[in-house]
C-alpha cells in the first residue's frame, strides 16, 4: 500500500465543532472590544489558539497589551470548554469512525494532528481515544500549524517514515503543515478546494480508494 498511516486532523474532520470556536472567539472578542464578524472564521482554521488570537487582532485592527491578550486567550478557552463540556458522538462527521476501523482492520495506523490543547478532553468526550494510535496535540508540541512539527511528531511516534503518511485536513494552515513535513495530504471540503494538496476530497471515506491502491 502507498501509505502506512493516516493522521487526521480534528476540528472539521473527525468533529464538527467549529461552531462551539466560532462561539467562544466571538463572545471574548466583544468583551474585549472587538467586532468578532463570520467571515473570519476561515482565517483562524487550524491555527492553534495563540496564532488565532494574533490574527483576529490583526484582522480587527485591535491592539491589546500583553496582559490583555493573556487574558483574552485565557478566557476564550474558558467559554469554549463550557460550551464542549456537553459533546458526544452526535457531533462525530459521518463516515469517520467506520473509515478509521477500516484502515486498522487494514493494518494502517492511525494518529491525530491538532494544534487544540483540547484535543484529548474532546476525543475523550465523543469516545474515540482508542481509535488512534497517537494523538500529537497542543501539549505536545511547541510551534502550531503553519509548521510541520504536529505531523512529524505523529509520524515519529508512529514510526513511519513522513512519506509513507497520509494527512486528512480541512484548513490551508494544515495543508501548508503537511507540505513542510513532506507528506501527502487529502484536503476535505465540499465548498472549496486546495492547489497545494495532493488530494481533494468531499466525504472522509474517499481516502480508503487513496491509501489501498
Amino acid at each position: 500500500m502507498k501509505y502506512e498511516a493516516v493522521i487526521f486532523d480534528l476540528d472539521g474532520v473527525i468533529v464538527i465543532t467549529d461552531s462551539y470556536h466560532q462561539k467562544a472567539w466571538k463572545i471574548s472578542a466583544l468583551e474585549f472590544g472587538i467586532d468578532y464578524k463570520d467571515e473570519w472564521e476561515e482565517e483562524l482554521k487550524g491555527l492553534d489558539r495563540r496564532e488565532s488570537m494574533e490574527r483576529l487582532l490583526k484582522l480587527s485592527e485591535k491592539l491589546l497589551s500583553k496582559e490583555e491578550k493573556k487574558k483574552f486567550l485565557h478566557r476564550k478557552n474558558e467559554l469554549y470548554l463550557e460550551l464542549i463540556e456537553g459533546l458526544n458522538e452526535a457531533v462525530v462527521m459521518r463516515g469517520v469512525k467506520e473509515t478509521i476501523i477500516e484502515l486498522r482492520k487494514n493494518g494502517i495506523k492511525t494518529a491525530v494532528g491538532s494544534t487544540s490543547k483540547n484535543a484529548m478532553r474532546i476525543l475523550s468526550l465523543i469516545g474515540l481515544t482508542d481509535l488512534f494510535d497517537y494523538v500529537s496535540y497542543g501539549e505536545n508540541i511547541k510551534k502550531g500549524k503553519p509548521e510541520p512539527e504536529v505531523f512529524l511528531n505523529a509520524a515519529a511516534h508512529l514510526k513511519v517514515s513522513p512519506s509513507k503518511c497520509l494527512v486528512v485536513e480541512d484548513g490551508e494552515a494544515g495543508v501548508k503543515a503537511a507540505n513542510r513535513a513532506h507528506m501527502d495530504c487529502a484536503y476535505l471540503s465540499k465548498k472549496r478546494r486546495s492547489p497545494y494538496a495532493q488530494y481533494n476530497i468531499e466525504i472522509i471515506e474517499a481516502i480508503l480508494p487513496i491509501v489501498f491502491s
